[in-house]
């Protein structure tokens, strides 16, 4: 196998810093001077201190392949930094547009509406698990093991309401409210810090937001 030289190495590397800048530079371009949004998050999943300034408002589905890195790559990141520090807390809204989704969206409120300190550590596991078997049938039976893995949930209400599709209104709700939101914009992740919607794929962006709401 041939190496890359130390030239090779170099230029690649200023070309990715480049794709990045413009990939930054188009997001800002279809989204220019994002205005404020007022979200509802009554009822949604929650966690981080009440008292933090910062909110954080995530719209996701959970087939979504970016969702699914944000959560594994990003998101742990923005936790260590400012969730668990206090200084923010975060609502992950779930949604179901991916054709699908719907069966998963139910089973991750079901457990946020039986043991809410749960629903997080279910929701990573769920990203996990569909990232690493994206091509695998989706079914009560790996939600339910998923679950059991996780800790801490009532397997039998959980069963139960993946089989009423207890939460499906609720996760309808939650498109309608994410579509008025972001209008042409539409896309998942969709995050939100204090109303300002921020590109999803860097950690820098959603820190440098967070400072610059931290400081009004």
């Amino acid at each position: 196998m041939v190496r890359p030289s130390l030239h090779q190495i170099l230029v690649l590397g200023t070309a990715a810093v480049v794709l990045a800048a413009m990939g930054a530079g188009y997001w800002y371009k279809e989204h220019p001077a994002e205005k404020i949004v007022s979200i509802d998050i009554d009822g949604q999943p929650t966690e981080g201190s009440l008292d933090a300034k910062i909110s954080m408002v995530v719209f996701e589905d959970f087939q979504c392949a970016t969702c699914q890195k944000f959560n594994i790559d990003i998101l742990p990141q923005v936790k260590a930094e400012f969730i668990d520090s206090g200084r923010m807390r975060c609502t992950l809204v779930p949604l179901a547009f991916i054709d699908g989704s719907e069966i998963l969206a139910n089973a991750a409120l079901a457990v946020y509406a039986q043991s809410p300190e749960r629903f997080f550590p279910f929701a990573d596991e769920l990203f996990r698990y569909l990232q690493s078997h994206p091509l695998d049938p989706i079914e009560s039976t790996i939600l339910i093991l998923i679950a059991d893995q996780v800790g801490g949930i009532d397997l039998t209400l959980l069963r139960r309401a993946i089989q009423d599709n207890r939460y499906a209104e609720i996760v309808r709700q939650n498109f309608f409210h994410a579509e008025k939101i972001m209008g042409r914009h539409f896309g998942t992740p969709a995050i939100f810090i204090n109303g300002v919607r921020v590109p999803p794929m860097s950690f820098r962006t959603i820190q440098h937001q967070i400072q610059v709401s931290e400081s009004k």
